[in-house]
């Protein structure tokens, strides 16, 4: 099914974080060990937030609902940790204990327990990565196929597991397994211990998360647009909580200093439109907004429900309000053509969404150094309360819905219908105008014999053809391997029997598809570097 593949692809890979591996230094000594009242007052803590005995003794009895205390460590107790040379496996034990203690008086909510920590190399981390990549279905990779080189994200050259697997273990830095409920952090060496302690309260942040509202179903959802969303609260959230304790390493409201490592410098991406897509998850105004009017409290509500399509995480005015459009897309491919299916024999389909419509117009951008504009860059890099880049640009704004199909022949090849509702024609044909833009600007040709239309032969790795069609207030993409071929992908009548759409089956969770093990990931210098790249 789609629902795999997007699973493994949307759950488990915002792994662009990138986290240094070189040691800092940490203080601590019993000249530190001062009472904590004096450095953190209620400015840098929850009121939620127990208040440690004068001696930073355990507190008596039950400790379910003791907020800033975690396994022996309050949220004020210091440390003696030597990070100069790594950490010992006891030393991060500790750090992780009190970082959850402090995570707990940030954020109000408490631990039932700590999860595992585990250290691995890029090597063995990417082993991993390939081995989930190993369980998508071969129609999976066809129709991701079709729509990576349809968004002009990779040419049907690329091999899409090489891909995806390019992206998730380009910038592998920290992660949260929240099916195994483990935390990984990344290492250069066998045997190395190091851990940025902000990126440790993120993923800790992350098992908070999972202790207390269900993940899996935010985010296995049956299309990338609703996936996104669901993470868009989740890392929304995390990043909310990482930045409040991060600005508290920096002013020394902590007993101690943090430990947070200097970062390797990050290396460009192979494939910008994928990554972008992916840095949508944490620019979230939804969260950032949501928690200034109503605290950790209203947080807590985006958890428990959180909105169906990202439209309503990047536009929080629209929470609540916003409806999506009723989108059709008949079959109208010849005999020679069909549409890829799961292994129900259903029609494979995606909604994409607003976000990955933004992130399709801004990678030209970045794969010709700032050359080509067919979106708003520079508004793109204003960023907002919620994150450092903007996702609703004039060319995206009033997108309302969007479907896309992919369809295949006897000999392998791979074409694909996309349509697109927006708010009104004027907004559908901005949109037009920019794909159109993005398209020439990567190095493709208008036919003369043909309106709209174009061939992508020239761009290395794109062998292909795209029409694109203004209807009212709808868009219509077409892609195939060649002019000749766009009819037969779809012409202008239904040449087959429309097949309907099945409504999806909940499993025994109540959640559409398959239950994939999902993962949650750290962000950092990799959007920096987004930013610092254009702007040079």
């Amino acid at each position: 099914m789609r629902a795999e593949l997007r699973w493994m692809v949307f759950a488990a890979v915002l792994f662009i974080a990138v986290v240094g591996v070189a040691a800092a230094s940490a203080a601590a000594g019993g000249d530190e060990s001062v009472d904590a009242a004096d450095q953190l007052g209620d400015a840098h803590i929850e009121p939620c937030a127990a208040t440690p005995p004068d001696d930073r003794s355990d507190p008596d009895g039950e400790t379910a609902d003791v907020i800033g205390w975690v396994e022996g460590y309050w949220y004020d107790e210091p440390l003696e940790l030597d990070a100069s040379d790594g950490l010992t496996e006891e030393e991060v034990e500790s750090l992780a204990a009190r970082t959850a203690a402090r995570v707990e008086a940030l954020r109000c909510l408490t631990f039932d327990e700590l999860p595992d920590i585990e250290f691995m190399t890029r090597e063995e981390y990417r082993a991993t990565v390939e081995e989930s990549l190993e369980g998508v279905s071969d129609a999976d990779w066809q129709w991701e196929r079709a729509r990576l080189a349809k968004m002009l994200y990779a040419g049907q050259d690329d091999d899409p597991f090489d891909v995806h697997l390019s992206v998730r273990t380009g910038f592998p830095a920290a992660f949260y397994n929240f099916q195994d409920e483990f935390m990984g952090f990344i290492v250069e060496e066998p045997g190395e211990i190091e851990i940025n302690q902000v990126t440790l309260a993120h993923e800790l942040q992350h098992a908070l998360q999972d202790q207390h509202f269900d993940l899996d179903a935010m985010i296995n959802v049956e299309t990338s647009d609703g996936s996104m969303a669901g993470r868009a609260i989740a890392e929304g959230d995390a990043v909310l909580l990482d930045s409040t304790y991060e600005d508290r390493c920096g002013t020394d409201a902590w007993v101690d200093e943090c430990i947070i490592p200097s970062s390797p410098p990050a290396e460009e991406p192979a494939y910008w439109g994928l990554v972008i897509d992916m840095l949508a998850a944490y620019n979230s105004p939804l969260v950032a907004e949501t928690h200034e009017a109503e605290g950790w409290g209203g947080v807590d509500q985006l958890l428990d429900e959180p909105p169906a399509s990202m439209t309503e995480v990047l536009n929080p005015e629209l929470l609540g309000s916003f409806k999506l459009a009723d989108i059709e897309v008949p079959d109208r491919s010849s005999a020679d053509w069909d549409r890829i299916v799961d292994d129900d024999g259903e029609p494979i389909k995606d909604r994409i969404g607003q976000h990955g419509l933004t992130a399709m117009l801004v990678a030209p951008s970045y794969e010709t150094g700032g050359v080509v504009q067919a979106a708003d860059i520079n508004l793109f890099l204003t960023g907002h309360a919620g994150g450092d880049l903007t996702y609703v640009l004039p060319e995206t704004e009033g997108w309302q819905n969007d479907y896309l199909y992919a369809y295949a022949n006897d000999a392998g090849e791979t074409g694909a219908v996309w349509k697109i509702a927006w708010s009104d024609g004027e907004q559908a044909e901005t949109f037009a105008d920019a794909y159109e833009a993005a398209i020439l600007g990567m190095g493709g040709e208008a036919l003369e014999d043909a309106d709209r239309t174009y061939s992508l032969d020239p761009m290395e790795g794109y062998e292909l053809a795209i029409e694109v069609m203004v209807e009212d207030d709808r868009v219509w993409i077409v892609s195939a391997p060649s002019a000749d071929a766009l009819d037969e992908v779809h012409g202008e009548e239904p040449v087959q029997t429309p097949t309907p759409t099945p409504t999806p089956t909940p499993d025994a969770d109540g959640i559409p598809g398959p239950a994939i093990a999902g993962t949650l990931f750290a962000i950092g210098a990799l959007a920096g570097y987004l930013l610092l790249r254009t702007r040079r």
